[in-house]
């Protein structure tokens, strides 16, 4: 699964952090991936030990382009929101209840019974200066 930064979308649209699934159709390793990514927001809503995690170093995660992401649990929802200048490194800070909700937000890209066709996608967070797309291609 890639994690890639698009800048430049055009006026007045945010910029995209977009995690992606790369394998040709025919493959399917992206759920094994999602799955993971939902363990992770499960274990930031419940469990203060594990505060942040940084998903590009996650097995199967590959940032393009140097692109990274920290997920943090904070008592307040702030978002992904740029952490380095030099990169397109970033962090996502979401509440207990936001990252219940990203859990469930990621249940279709788990279960390929549920699955959306391969152009499907979820807005993971749509606050803060980026936005944190997860999509089934390239293509959102």
């Amino acid at each position: 699964m890639l994690l890639e930064y698009f800048d430049d979308l055009g006026a007045g649209k945010p910029p995209v952090l977009l995690t992606y699934d790369d394998s040709p159709s025919d493959a399917r390793p992206f759920p094994a991936e999602a799955a993971l990514l939902r363990v992770v927001a499960k274990e930031l809503a419940a469990d203060d030990d594990h505060p942040r995690v940084q998903i590009d170093e996650l097995a199967g995660f590959h940032g393009v382009d140097g692109c990274s992401l920290c997920a943090e649990i904070g008592p307040a929802s702030i978002g992904v929101t740029p952490i380095d200048s030099s990169r397109p490194a970033s962090r996502c800070v979401l509440d207990r209840a936001d990252w219940h909700r990203v859990v469930g937000l990621l249940e279709p890209f788990v279960d390929p019974a549920e699955a959306p066709n391969r152009n499907g996608f979820q807005y993971l967070s749509e606050s803060g200066p980026i936005e944190w797309i997860i999509s089934m291609s390239r293509g959102w």
